[in-house]
């Protein structure tokens, strides 16, 4: 999600990095499969995915 979310990255980057990514599961991918928690100190960069529950352990 940070890579993402810089605002430095081009559309032409945001497109190889969604073809590198495409088929993996992600943090947040493998959390909502699982039903389980997220585990956080980014919890905003996860917030906005419906039915995710992120926790923040600090």
């Amino acid at each position: 999600m940070e890579l993402y979310a810089a605002p430095h990255i081009t559309a032409e980057q945001q497109e190889k990095m969604v073809r590198l990514f495409d088929g993996l599961n992600g943090i947040a991918a493998t959390a909502l499969h699982l039903d389980a928690v997220l585990a956080t100190r980014n919890k905003k960069h996860f917030d906005f995915i419906p039915g995710i529950i992120v926790d923040c352990p600090y």
